[in-house]
């Protein structure tokens, strides 16, 4: 009995020990990401372990871009901690979360699409493969203020600079962003658009649907769950799609806005067309199918009066050619492609 008291006693003592050691393999196993892990995701407030020297020069080696800064440098042990860590551009002042790289000139216009959609009010475009010293800016802007998704859902202007890195000699393009709503309520906006969008994707087509199908269960859910404001729309979600998706209420630019984020998703080829209908201001749609376009007027398809209930509907701007539209419709054709019949 005194032999097994003192073999349960030795038990209990190693796992006493060993216990507290295996948790710290664990804990030096958990913190012993590798830097490159900590830029994928994006962190710029972290704490380094291990040889942090070490991962720094390999980081040099492979991404001379970057500069490390560590607030503050502890040893324990042989193991070394680099807390607070700050991720710049090298040879600027620019963060790592607030730069985008672009290959070549091309490719400026879409990641600045990119950085405008997240309501960044400044950052940087890096590009790579520059031809320019200075890239036709003004340009890209126009076509950024002509993108109806950024403008309706808070773009203002933008401005910028450029300099070329002394390290990289890469094109550094530094920007200022403003919005015409407070960026936090812009982004709330933006998440539940987003979030709605991807969960009627889940639901009002299959994979098996076609093209057809898609866009017309699109059509019917945006009059089925849309109520047309007739009173004064001077709230910003009227004009966006969030009316669509959260309040139950829009104009003309939520209606085709959300139709729009909805044909994106399901796959269909479409672009907005801003013109007038019956002397006024107004947007809608075109879709193409089977290689042609036709015209998709959802906002004039929800009848503003009560006949028929939620669920009435009309079908009388529903992929239909020029010669429909230009009944009620004017629009400049420059940049329009034709429609020169109805879908049948």
């Amino acid at each position: 009995m005194r032999v097994l008291k003192k073999r349960i006693a030795a038990v209990i003592c190693l796992i006493f020990i060993v216990c507290p050691m295996l948790c710290g393999c664990a804990r030096i196993r958990e913190l012993r990401r590798p830097l490159a892990d900590h830029l994928e995701n994006f962190e710029t407030d972290f704490t380094m372990f291990g040889d942090v020297e070490k991962q720094l020069s390999k980081l040099y080696e492979t991404s001379p871009q970057w500069q490390v800064f560590l607030d503050k440098i502890t040893y324990e042990n042989e193991f070394v901690f680099g807390s607070r860590v700050e991720i710049k551009y090298v040879d600027t002042d620019i963060a790592y979360n607030d730069v985008e790289i672009a290959a070549k000139d091309e490719e400026i216009l879409p990641c600045l699409s990119r950085q405008m959609r997240k309501c960044l009010k400044s950052g940087a475009i890096v590009v790579t493969d520059s031809r320019n010293s200075e890239p036709d800016i003004s340009g890209i802007c126009d076509k950024l203020q002509q993108d109806e998704y950024l403008t309706m859902m808070g773009f203002y202007s933008m401005e910028c600079s450029f300099h070329s890195n002394s390290v990289t000699e890469d094109l550094i393009i530094k920007y200022r962003c403003e919005y015409s709503q407070p960026t936090e309520q812009l982004l709330q906006y933006r998440r539940e658009i987003g979030d709605a969008v991807t969960e009627l994707s889940g639901s009002l087509w299959t994979k098996e649907d076609s093209d057809y199908d898609r866009v017309k269960a699109i059509h019917d859910h945006i009059i089925d769950h849309t109520q047309y404001n007739t009173g004064k729309a001077d709230d910003m979600g009227d004009h966006t799609p969030y009316g669509v998706f959260v309040l139950g209420r829009s104009v003309c630019e939520g209606y085709t806005l959300a139709a729009k984020l909805l044909l994106d998703e399901a796959g269909i080829e479409n672009l907005l067309v801003e013109g007038s209908g019956r002397g006024e201001n107004h947007i809608w749609n075109m879709v193409k199918l089977d290689d042609k376009y036709y015209h998709l007027d959802v906002t004039w398809d929800d009848p503003v009066d009560e006949r028929g209930g939620k669920e009435y509907k009309e079908y009388d701007y529903f992929l239909v050619s020029d010669e429909v539209m230009k009944k009620d419709h004017q629009w400049d054709g420059d940049d329009v492609p034709a429609a020169p019949e109805n879908y049948e």
